[in-house]
């Protein structure tokens, strides 16, 4: 059980149940009064009933704890030996309890002659096993609760899960194409389909295609790198169009190493970033290398630009890679990274993971 559970379970209708047993079990004493052509004394009959039932609902507490902490179910010799141990200080403590309290509600009646430890033995001859018998219900009782609520839990988080992965998924479909990026592509064809309409239409074929590749890849996790290098290459198809001779890419990528899983468009938006924070910025040619290398069990993808160095204060970088590194994470912890940093006179962006191929697991 966790700390939530004593909170859920319904207390006050634990002690109302003992409250009503207490009630019954005081009708028959009232009873055999009568039969036994007795005073009948309703109120030492009503308490010297109720009042040992209602020590069972108080001793529940120390019960449900001793359960949550060492569970019934699966049974364990430890957990055994320590209800066992609680079991029976409690029926102890209920026939002392039971006793003191016959003992002053009876005060003028034989029984008060009689030694105290004398009803003690009589009354756990007479009702130990019933005793330890409650015991046993109560932690059940605890037992079941737990079991229920635990369920109950993996339920519920089960559907929050289901409901993160789906909000996942959207956004990171939302994210695989940035606004800007899309904004920037419909500016450019625009300005093109007035200047140069066979380049704006060959933009279109490519942003086209880039959309459909998009939504082919919404349902999944991790694809092969190859094919997220050919999704580059419809990226960068575009955007040499728009920069025309003052972009100039090179991609090395080691053969082996293309059958490796990586997010789906996990190279596009540090392309972008390198785009348009280093091509952009710059009046004459600019130089995007796009490598991949593997070592120890880690694969690890850079992306270099030519363009100005980064500020002290710039080197987390913006929104992609923030939504980059937020990805790696959930996928692979600590073991997925993204950095960024000056590097041979440019900007390079490191991205690390666990190196797995496709079908590898």
């Amino acid at each position: 059980m966790d700390r939530t559970s004593g909170e859920e379970f319904p207390w006050l209708l634990l002690l109302a149940a003992f409250l009503v047993i207490g009630l019954l079990s005081a009708t028959g004493a009232l009873s055999m009064q009568r039969l036994e052509a007795q005073p009948v004394r309703i109120a030492p009959a009503l308490l010297g009933s109720v009042l040992p039932w209602i020590f069972w609902g108080v001793a529940a507490w120390p019960i449900f704890l001793l359960v949550r902490r060492f569970p019934i179910l699966p049974p364990r010799a430890t957990n055994l030996v320590a209800h066992l141990g609680l079991a029976l200080i409690l029926v102890l403590l209920q026939v002392l309890f039971t006793v003191w309290v016959n003992r002053l509600l009876y005060a003028a009646q034989a029984e008060r002659q009689e030694p105290f430890i004398f009803w003690v033995r009589a009354y756990v001859a007479n009702r130990g096993v019933w005793n330890l018998l409650v015991y046993v219900g109560l932690a059940g009782l605890f037992q079941a609760v737990d079991a229920r609520n635990r369920l109950r839990r993996q339920e519920i988080s089960s559907a929050q899960l289901e409901a993160q992965l789906a909000q996942a998924r959207l956004t990171a479909l939302h994210q695989q194409l940035q606004p800007h990026f899309l904004f920037n592509t419909l500016h450019a064809i625009g300005v093109l389909n007035q200047e140069d309409p066979s380049r704006a239409t060959r933009m279109i074929a490519a942003l086209g295609d880039l959309l459909r590749s998009s939504l082919e890849t919404r349902d999944e996790n991790e694809i092969p790198l190859a094919r997220e290098l050919v999704l580059l290459e419809q990226y960068l198809e575009i955007e040499s169009i728009r920069f025309s001779d003052r972009l100039t890419v090179a991609v090395d990528v080691p053969d082996r190493l293309r059958n490796a899983l990586v997010p789906p468009f996990s190279l596009q938006p540090l392309v972008e970033n390198a785009i348009k924070h280093g091509v952009s910025r710059r009046t004459g040619p600019s130089t995007i290398r796009v490598a991949g290398s593997a070592s120890n069990g880690t694969l690890e993808l850079t992306i270099w630009n030519s363009g100005p160095p980064l500020a002290p204060d710039r080197t987390s970088g913006g929104m992609g890679l923030a939504t980059t590194r937020d990805r790696l994470a959930r996928l692979h912890g600590p073991a997925g990274t993204v950095e960024l940093a000056n590097h041979e006179g440019g900007v390079q962006v490191s991205l690390r993971l666990p190196l797995r191929e496709n079908g590898v697991r």
